[in-house]
């Protein structure tokens, strides 16, 4: 039988994750009711009750690695006729960039709740709705727009067709101002919550990926002219 005192404590420590934003309500209630139930029944020998040790390994959920595929660099010019690189970057860096958003862009596994993802539009307080994820989305659009505009050849301002470098810019910036609350609600966990594993989740990676694609999607028609 699980040790009073013990559950007391990890209650209180969840208690205290809760009044920082690390859990939400629903998060810590139901950590709070695994807790309680572990206190009713002898837990089982493999599970992590017999001590932080190798019960925590096996629990553990190993995080796969995510593969990017290669950037598309195009083709030679062959001709005038011949449809843009940079086209076909700004549509892929739109369609990732719009994806990432909805990707997990902090990622924790933990004993008591298994895995735990935050995506951009979870970043707000308490881990509410977030505008950063509405921000994502639409950059994605936006440049994934340009990009089809690009491939049709339908007529457009010069400014516009640069478009996808400012995009992507403002993408990179977006990754860099939430990463460190992100780093922030990892380490609570890492120290507080007997996390396996903490940390920025892939979909900001590829958010950042994503805006420096379109940041070459912008520059490519204008090293092509400097030919």
């Amino acid at each position: 039988m699980t040790n009073v005192s013990d559950v007391a404590d990890q209650i209180t420590r969840l208690a205290a994750l809760r009044q920082s934003g690390a859990f939400s309500d629903a998060e810590f209630g139901t950590a709070k009711a695994n807790v309680l139930k572990s206190t009713s029944q002898p837990p089982p020998a493999s599970t992590f009750a017999e001590g932080w040790g190798s019960g925590q390994q096996r629990d553990a959920i190993s995080t796969s690695t995510l593969g990017f595929p290669p950037a598309f660099t195009g083709g030679p010019e062959l001709s005038a006729s011949t449809l843009p690189a940079g086209a076909w970057l700004a549509i892929v860096a739109g369609a990732f960039m719009a994806l990432g958003g909805f990707l997990p862009w902090g990622t924790a596994n933990t004993v008591l709740l298994g895995t735990i993802n935050r995506n951009a539009f979870q970043l707000g307080n308490n881990f509410g709705f977030s505008i950063d994820g509405v921000i994502a989305l639409g950059l994605g659009i936006v440049t994934a727009i340009i990009g089809v505009t690009r491939l049709t050849k339908t007529a457009m301002p010069r400014y516009l067709q640069r478009s996808p470098l400012v995009t992507g810019i403002v993408a990179v910036i977006l990754v860099i101002v939430d990463a460190p609350g992100i780093n922030s609600w990892a380490s609570q966990l890492n120290n507080s919550s007997g996390a396996t594993s903490a940390g920025i989740g892939y979909g900001l990676w590829l958010v950042a990926f994503a805006g420096a694609l379109a940041v070459v999607a912008g520059l490519t028609p204008r090293s092509r002219a400097a030919k």
